[in-house]
């Protein structure tokens, strides 16, 4: 990738950035707190914390094996290594001494491309002749596959494609497709309305550790969908589910976007969750709102509406950091080239 599309940091830095760059008020709060429930409430506000925005087009540097991150903020130590680069798996280690918090972190993004089939019609005039042109890519990090036509062949692995004619050409069509996995068929359907994106589904799990009070959290991580057309963006898609294993409390977040007009308005900014005890299935809490502003819980019991993060009011610390010896930054950096 040409450095005019990279962003002057390493992958390991936004890593770790989730971390000490998230609401670290909201972490205290979750040791503090004496109610195991409110511990847990908490927690998921600090995880939903720790999303960024992304910026389409752009992206860090690929760390290199051995690669570490280190920051100290305050009593926070966060370090984050690349531990293998292939398959790439990142590695972080946090503890913060004073409060006896402990946080342990593993990420392996796994990025796959989707496109769609685009039907053509040989003869407006007569929708009853025409022909079906597929042009589909499927891509991963092991191969690249691309076919015309309705079968193909690689690397041993045969696509099966059936297209699915409507009454107007150019009314949702439809192409549908069967991929042999590791002895499964993967079927997808799709159509003209499809979205042409890349989707990194991030692997791994992390575990954070309240030590005075002898619980652990685990949590996934959402994963980052870039969409190609019709409007380039990004965003976080994907369920996430935290846990406490002591206390049987389950968190379920759903990261999505509302529906839009052919990519414009709608807020791509949306989660929607709950809170439940998993030892009798019964839900505590109901979670709505947009990860990046406002997000609000209701209890279902009384009623109750409070919000648990304001992201304005969690990150208004957060401030450019001012360059000091420019000039000899920049003369060292043109000779480390």
């Amino acid at each position: 990738m040409p450095p005019l599309f990279n962003i002057p940091k390493s992958q390991l830095q936004y890593t770790g950035e989730s971390v000490y760059c998230s609401a670290s008020n909201l972490l205290r709060r979750c040791n503090r707190e004496q109610n195991p429930v409110d511990r847990f409430i908490y927690v998921v506000a600090w995880f939903i914390s720790t999303r960024r925005r992304m910026t389409f087009g752009v992206a860090p540097y690929n760390p290199i094996l051995g690669e570490t991150h280190h920051v100290s903020k305050g009593n926070l130590n966060v370090l984050v290594e690349q531990v293998s680069h292939h398959p790439p798996v990142t590695a972080l280690h946090a503890t913060d001494d004073k409060e006896n918090i402990e946080m342990i972190w593993s990420q392996q993004p796994v990025p796959k491309f989707y496109a769609s089939a685009t039907p053509l019609c040989n003869n407006p005039r007569a929708p009853s002749r025409r022909s079906w042109i597929c042009h589909l890519t499927i891509f991963s990090t092991s191969s690249l596959v691309e076919f015309r036509g309705n079968r193909t062949t690689y690397p041993g692995v045969q696509i099966r494609v059936q297209f699915i004619p409507n009454t107007n050409c150019a009314s949702d069509p439809k192409v549908r497709g069967s991929i042999p996995t590791e002895g499964k068929n993967s079927t997808r359907e799709g159509g003209g309305e499809d979205r042409t994106s890349v989707e990194a589904k991030v692997n791994g799990k992390g575990k954070l550790k309240l030590l005075n009070h002898g619980e652990t959290y685990e949590m996934d991580s959402a994963n980052l969908l870039y969409k190609v057309f019709p409007v380039p963006s990004v965003d976080w898609v994907g369920t996430v589910n935290l846990r406490c294993l002591e206390t049987c409390l389950v968190a379920e977040l759903c990261f999505k976007s509302s529906p839009s007009f052919l990519g414009l308005g709608g807020n791509h900014k949306v989660i929607k969750g709950k809170i439940f005890d998993s030892s009798s299935s019964k839900i505590l809490y109901e979670l709505d709102g947009q990860w990046d502003r406002i997000v609000k819980l209701k209890d279902r019991i009384n009623g109750e509406v409070r919000v648990i993060y304001d992201a304005t009011k969690a990150n208004s610390w957060l401030q450019s950091p001012i360059l000091k010896n420019e000039e000899v930054i920049i003369h060292y950096m043109y000779h480390m080239q």
